[in-house]
């Protein structure tokens, strides 16, 4: 086994010299940044993605956190972000969630234990600023109601006329999600996406039947045994694939 350690795909090693090296590849390329709130105020001091932040802490190369603190998302990230930042010292976390309590994605297990440490929830309640004169001051929100079902038949959340408040914070921490490598992975000629993810079969192979893939990049970010299960299941199609070129 070789590992080539810091090379960059795409301009020190071009696709095609990969493809031209081996019978098959496996993309486990995960995601990519958090995605930004695309609200005032989110550049200011204070304001710390949660990849970042959990990062942080969970390699000991420590994590300052506010005494008040606002987390964005509703997903297992802003709970695991939520309970961190109250165990690191935090007098007060609040979790904001546009939706409610009902469609929060985070498992039951994670916010049963973050109400127990005494997260605070603010459901149907979508930040849209933050605000502060060198540094985050308060987060300006406004209240949400659930609209008609879309044709996925989820309901989409939308603002209530007049219902703008504040919350006083001074650390805010965004976690709603992480962007698609949709440029990278178009690089790979023949195999096909949807909303950004690479499409596979039972077996992990792609609609390039050289390419295999899993993980994040393939079922939008889950857990760790996901990603550690779908590598079992393309190893076995890529042992098959190879038997079938090589005889």
């Amino acid at each position: 086994m070789e590992f080539r350690l810091s090379v960059e795909i795409g301009s020190e090693l071009r696709v095609r010299e990969l493809e031209e090296q081996f019978d098959i590849l496996f993309l486990g390329v995960g995601l990519g940044p958090t995605q930004p709130l695309q609200i005032p105020g989110e550049h200011l001091p204070g304001v710390m993605d949660a990849l970042h932040f959990i990062a942080g802490y969970k390699t000991h190369r420590g994590a300052g956190v506010g005494r008040r603190v606002v987390v964005i998302g509703g997903g297992n990230t802003a709970i695991d972000a939520a309970t961190a930042a109250l165990r690191l010292g935090a007098e007060q976390v609040h979790v904001l969630y546009r939706r409610s309590e009902t469609e929060m994605p985070a498992y039951q297990f994670e916010y049963d234990l973050a109400m127990r440490e005494g997260v605070q929830f603010h459901w149907l309640t979508q930040p849209i600023a933050i605000h502060g004169k060198e540094a985050v001051e308060y987060v300006e929100c406004v209240r949400m109601e659930l609209g008609p079902a879309d044709r996925k038949g989820r309901r989409q959340p939308r603002p209530v006329p007049d219902s703008n408040y504040r919350l006083d914070c001074d650390m805010v921490i965004p976690s709603i999600g992480q962007s698609r490598l949709f440029d990278f992975l178009s690089q790979f000629r023949g195999i096909q996406l949807e909303a950004g993810r690479v499409v596979v079969n039972a077996s992990g192979q792609t609609s390039n039947p050289r390419y295999f893939a899993g993980g994040d990049c393939v079922n939008g970010g889950r857990e760790v045994v996901d990603a550690v299960a779908e590598g079992q299941r393309a190893a076995l199609g890529i042992a098959r694939r190879l038997a079938e070129i090589h005889g």
